[in-house]
């Protein structure tokens, strides 16, 4: 049976963003009790929006010799862990929620230094003080915005869900705000015929 065809959002531009960490949000399971997530307020710089950036971690992923490519049972949970925790070529959010290279490395230091419980994990707990403690610090970052979009419960010719565009503006990815950083995205987004916008300036 058709159906009539609902109108999408106008095409929104991505954001390129820079701010500051103002809140460490408390860490709390999933609803699904399958991750820890612990959200972070940043306050835009410029024209840059306020926005909340959330990680998910489990204890098990900060713990010396873990191995996502061993240690994780399929292609999904990696996938949240590279987002979240790290991989090799980009910019995870734990990552890029510190705003330096250098100071991703100390708080890497930090995590893997932590005491294990009697499973052998870090706890929530003891991970929640020290970036409570870590973020204490003013943090400068970098992060994109795309526009959202959800799913609609339809599919396409290749059996994938369809997805429709909507109002709001969700997380891409972050970078580190160096200046030669901010220099070639101010440049990308003004060759971008208005597809995107540097908004720190």
């Amino acid at each position: 049976m058709s159906r009539i065809i609902a109108a999408q959002a106008d095409i929104k531009p991505r954001l390129y963003c820079v701010g500051t960490i103002t809140d460490v949000k408390e860490a709390k399971p999933t609803e699904s009790q399958t991750y820890i997530n612990q959200s972070f307020g940043i306050t835009g710089e410029g024209a840059s929006p306020n926005f909340n950036v959330m990680l998910l971690y489990r204890p098990e992923w900060l713990k010396p010799g873990f191995n996502p490519k061993t240690d994780l049972p399929d292609s999904k949970t990696q996938f949240v862990f590279g987002r979240n925790i790290s991989k090799h070529g980009n910019v995870s959010i734990l990552q890029g929620l510190t705003g330096q290279e250098e100071a991703a490395a100390e708080l890497e230091d930090l995590l893997l230094s932590l005491p294990p419980d009697s499973d052998g994990d870090p706890t929530v707990e003891d991970i929640s003080k020290v970036l409570n403690k870590f973020f204490e610090k003013t943090r400068t970052i970098g992060y994109v915005l795309k526009q959202k979009t959800s799913v609609t419960g339809d599919l396409d010719d290749k059996g994938k869900p369809v997805r429709v565009l909507e109002n709001g503006y969700e997380i891409d990815n972050l970078f580190f705000p160096t200046a030669d950083k901010l220099k070639a995205l101010k440049k990308s987004a003004e060759k971008s015929d208005g597809k995107s916008r540097a908004m720190y300036e």
